[in-house]
């Protein structure tokens, strides 16, 4: 007997997903079989299970899964797809007969003025027609010759249109095609009831195409100190059958990695051989100037960002279950997504952030400040690794990365640039002593860097500025450092040096690093200031 069971419920894993399928049939007594048909060929068919309810004493005797061969593909998009496809080749049949109308058209025009051309030519030999007459013959056939013409132009205009179209489809069908075929699997549940009754069969499978990623938006606060982090699930799935009306769990469990365990392989140390010297080259063509790759967005003032809408309207959350390590999260309603491969976004969570806002610089790299926020994870939920797209209110500024964040872990995330905090870095001096025989060819260079931070904003601010010293990698080559003011409040063995500073409104401060590199004359030094 075929039972018609849809699908009711999908777990959806980070690389698969577990499909649930309900149907209920009334039953005589005795052993009997229910058959769900349209199952995705690629399928795990060893995850196959059967369950269901019925009368006292029913019982599932096995279940079996065999090929189910179609004559046509029982997926709606391809129906569809074919459905479009035997539209647009009728329309091009169409076409083609209008087209030969109008051939036989301008054949029996060209015949005419053949005919015409002796008739007249005659007449007027014998003066029974005059040249007038034949001007409106003439007039007559252009108008019908340039109105057949156009006739023909416009229809292969059409005629491309509909061609492209046609190919289109094919294009597509082919890709549907080729990733799951008309050939399906078929469930046979074998089933003994003791009595009459009506039994609601449930079967689950493990599908691969299917996943969910996470995604966040984060929108920063900077009145309120606070981050309104949004956390979504983007749900793609390419399982050979559409979920519809379904009720939809996203899990952060991850089967692949259970059923195995990595196993490590010896780590061997090689001597470094060093690669054949190449063959001289050709001298290269002038490459054409690439464009310089561009900063984040810059973060307008905050003052003059555009208040809030009063209300703003909420996104449907999702229901969260801890079970063991795995973290489920139910949707609220039900979903609908189709399996074509196209994201389809579930929102999980809403959670306000309590952060802590500050700004970093390395004027050397890049002279602008960093918004950089500080947000301790008060929720009792791990966020996943995931983009993270950056908001100012209804500004969008970027995207960047989210690592994986444990409950109550504090995390940083740069969040733009600020223009209200100025930042300025400039060589003040440089000033070369080439040296001489007395000075034993030494040559010295003494640089002076001037950073000037400056806070336009009307709130204090703390400021991060980052910088560094040379560091010679040759026994030759000598770094004096003359003078740092204000002193660093960090120097690593590296010597990068790091400040950290409050700046109250419409404060400057001023930073001055004075150090020479000193090297014999002889010996060229590469990546000078």
């Amino acid at each position: 007997m075929q039972l018609i069971a849809p699908i009711v419920h999908v777990t959806v894993f980070p690389d698969r997903a577990l499909v649930q399928r309900r149907g209920s049939a009334t039953l005589d007594a005795g052993t009997q079989s229910l058959v769900i048909g349209g199952l995705p060929a690629s399928l795990d068919r060893d995850s196959v299970r059967a369950s269901g309810s019925g009368p006292a004493g029913s019982r599932i005797e096995r279940v079996d899964v065999a090929p189910e061969y179609h004559p046509t593909a029982p997926e709606e998009a391809i129906t569809a797809l074919q459905r479009a496809i035997e539209e647009l080749q009728y329309q091009l049949q169409l076409l083609e007969a209008r087209q030969q109308a109008l051939h036989n058209q301008q054949t029996w025009l060209s015949n005419l003025g053949e005919h015409a051309a002796r008739d007249l030519a005659r007449g007027l030999a014998f003066n029974r027609l005059q040249p007038e007459d034949c001007g409106t013959f003439f007039t007559f056939a252009a108008d019908q010759t340039r109105s057949l013409n156009e006739a023909e132009l416009d229809l292969k205009r059409q005629q491309q249109q509909v061609e492209r179209e046609l190919q289109a489809k094919q294009r597509e069908l082919a890709q549907l095609n080729g990733r799951r075929g008309p050939d399906r699997l078929a469930a046979t549940v074998d089933l003994t009831l003791p009595e009459p009754g009506e039994f609601t069969l449930e079967l689950s499978y493990v599908v691969p195409g299917a996943s969910w990623t996470p995604q966040y938006d984060v929108r920063v606060d900077t009145e309120r100190r606070e981050v309104r982090l949004t956390y979504q699930g983007l749900v793609r799935q390419n399982t050979g059958e559409d979920w519809q009306h379904v009720a939809l769990t996203l899990s952060t469990a991850r089967p692949s990695v259970v059923t195995r365990v990595p196993e490590l392989e010896p780590w061997y140390l090689h001597a470094y051989t060093p690669p054949p010297t190449p063959l001289p080259m050709a001298a290269p063509m002038e490459a054409t100037p690439q464009p310089a790759m561009g900063r984040a967005p810059r973060v307008q003032p905050f003052a003059s960002l555009a208040a809030a809408p009063a209300t703003p309207a909420e996104a449907a959350t999702t229901t969260v279950e801890q079970a063991g390590a795995t973290v489920l999260f139910h949707a609220r309603s039900f979903a609908d997504v189709p399996a074509d491969g196209s994201p389809h976004l579930i929102t999980i969570a809403h959670d306000e952030l309590p952060c802590v806002l500050d700004y970093v610089t390395a004027p050397a790299l890049d002279p602008v400040a960093h918004l950089r926020a500080t947000i301790t994870n008060i929720t009792e939920r791990v966020l996943l690794p995931g983009r993270a797209h950056i908001f100012h209110g209804d500004s969008y500024m970027g995207v960047t990365k989210l690592e994986k964040i444990a409950p109550n872990e504090e995390f940083q995330l740069f969040v733009g640039v600020d223009d209200s905090i100025q930042v300025k870095r400039e060589l003040r001096e440089k000033e070369v002593d080439k040296g001489s025989i007395l000075q034993s060819n030494i040559r010295r260079v003494t640089y002076t860097y001037r950073t000037e931070i400056h806070n336009y904003r009307q709130t204090p601010e703390r400021i991060t500025l980052r910088d560094r010293l040379p560091v010679p990698q040759h026994e030759r080559i000598k770094v004096r450092v003359l003078d740092i003011r204000p002193q660093p409040d960090e120097r690593t063995k590296l010597d990068l040096l790091t400040w950290e500073f409050v700046l109250q409104p419409d404060q400057e401060r001023i930073f001055e690093m004075r150090f020479s590199v000193e090297h014999p004359t002889d010996l060229v030094v590469t990546n000078m200031p």
